[in-house]
């Protein structure tokens, strides 16, 4: 079991952070 790279959850809070920042404006 090899310790998941810090890079996917660098990526999903990047994401979670754009999406957070556009808020319902993009929805």
């Amino acid at each position: 079991m090899t310790p998941k790279p810090p890079n996917l959850y660098q990526q999903l809070q990047n994401d979670s952070r754009t999406y957070s920042s556009k808020g319902t404006s993009h929805r």
